[in-house]
């Protein structure tokens, strides 16, 4: 297994383009993306899922400290998250 983060700010256009398809909508510049490369038709072992599941909580506190410090509360939160996926998939019907 192999796994890549890399800032959203720090993705060409081209890149961005790609991550944003495969997720399925726009992305912020202040996000991250956790990317984990598995062989095909194999199951990760519990070590895997254990750094992958430690990965994603990092992000999750990377989010809620960046949320807390710009004072946004997380009903404002979702709403900006559920806006941010509307328009991200309105863009891709286009």
């Amino acid at each position: 297994m192999e796994s890549v983060i890399r800032d959203v700010r720090d993705l060409v256009p081209d890149e961005r383009q790609v991550v944003e398809s495969m997720v399925g909508h726009g992305l912020a510049e202040d996000q991250r993306i956790l990317v984990v490369v598995l062989p095909s038709g194999t199951e990760p072992d519990d070590g895997v899922k254990l750094r992958a599941r430690e990965e994603f909580l990092a992000l999750c506190k990377f989010g809620t400290e960046n949320r807390e410090r710009l004072g946004i509360s997380v009903e404002d939160a979702d709403l900006i998250l559920d806006e941010a996926l509307m328009s991200g998939r309105a863009g891709m019907i286009d």
